[in-house]
């Protein structure tokens, strides 16, 4: 009787298919892997360079600031450029802090020796970023701490032109308390000089005022910049201990090389003396042969 091999050809069948198929498959899922992590790169240094463009405009937001304080402490008006860009800092500011730190919370949890290199990348990149907000934030504090003193020396000034009894400390301690009613209270007033001279002290009160509340909450920012760099001190001593590491290994390979080339030249040297012991032994073989064949 012939044996019905119909069921057993169909699922030999379906066995090479899938056997054929393996290969494809296994393919696409590397594929599909590999794109996903270059989708995730191309993410992150999309967002990376949003980034670097805004601290490229708070830098060019302190060279402004830092002119606008000049004109206003010669001559103090209505400040709403040097006001708009203080708001836009602080703005760029918590964007930027912000995401540094939702770059940092994705690493954090990995150790550094385990670390994949994608991970490394934005570690790497987040460190850079830390440092230079880091750096921003200080400089910005710094004319905004400036121009707050300067304002302050005009407005004592001011006040001594009026004949005023009040001390120096007296004054500053009341401008610090915003107390500038009961500083201009004190003053016995007398002419139009004296009424523009305290519509000025006014205006540049305000603009402590406004300083005053920048300098906090750059501060809050500023100490939430300083708990990162905490987090990334151990990652940035371990990437320095990496780098002078390499140095050293530089170094070393470049003593190898030294030592490899004096070596070979002597070497050279060896082999160009006993080349040249040997020819002339053979030349005096020669003359001693000839010399024989002459007598």
């Amino acid at each position: 009787m012939i044996k019905n091999r119909l069921k057993e050809l169909q699922e030999n069948s379906i066995s090479n298919e899938l056997s054929l198929l393996m290969p494809d498959i296994a393919k696409s899922s590397k594929s599909l892997i590999e794109n996903n992590k270059n989708d995730e790169l191309n993410n992150f240094f999309t967002s990376l360079k949003t980034i670097r463009n805004y601290m490229q405009r708070m830098e060019e937001i302190l060279e402004i600031v830092a002119m606008k304080q000049s004109e206003i402490l010669v001559k103090p008006d209505s400040n709403t450029i040097l006001n708009t860009l203080n708001e836009e800092f602080k703005d760029l500011t918590k964007v930027c802090i912000n995401q540094i730190k939702a770059w940092n919370k994705e690493i954090k949890n990995s150790t550094i020796n385990n670390l994949t290199v994608i991970e490394r990348i934005k570690q790497n990149h987040v460190i850079s970023l830390n440092l230079k907000i880091e750096k921003l934030l200080c400089k910005y504090n710094d004319y905004e701490m400036t121009y707050r003193d300067k304002i302050i020396k005009k407005i004592k000034i001011y006040y001594k032109s009026l004949n005023n009894i009040v001390s120096e400390t007296e004054i500053e301690k009341l401008i610090m308390s915003n107390d500038i009613h009961k500083l201009s209270k004190s003053i016995i007033l007398g002419g139009y000089n004296k009424d523009e001279i305290l519509d000025d002290i006014k205006s540049r009160n305000e603009n402590i005022n406004k300083l005053e509340k920048n300098i906090r909450e750059l501060h809050e920012m500023y100490c939430d910049l300083m708990m990162l760099t905490e987090l990334q001190n151990g990652k940035i001593n371990y990437i320095t201990n990496e780098i002078e590491e390499a140095f050293d290994q530089i170094e070393k390979g470049k003593e190898s090389i030294e030592k490899s080339k004096k070596n070979k030249l002597r070497g050279i040297k060896f082999y160009i003396i006993l080349y040249g012991i040997l020819i002339s032994i053979f030349i005096i073989i020669m003359i001693k042969k000839l010399y024989i064949t002459l007598i």
